[in-house]
């Protein structure tokens, strides 16, 4: 199996330069995958679901 990493709010933020404001208005806007709930008050991001919005979008911004 392979090894699962979660990305937690923080560290998004300071991996993109983006505030959490910017973060959440994304997910709500269905522009970047939304959250897991890892326990009753904490969230965070499967490292798999942001390495492939990471990778579409690069993909997608680099000419043929």
């Amino acid at each position: 199996m392979e090894q699962l990493k979660i990305y937690r709010k923080k560290e998004l933020c300071e991996l993109f330069g983006i505030s959490s404001t910017t973060l959440y208005r994304r997910v709500r806007e269905g522009v970047f995958p939304r959250p897991i709930q890892v326990s009753e008050n904490v969230v965070g991001w499967l490292s798999a679901d942001v390495e492939k919005w990471f990778n579409d979008l690069v993909k997608n911004q680099r000419p043929e």
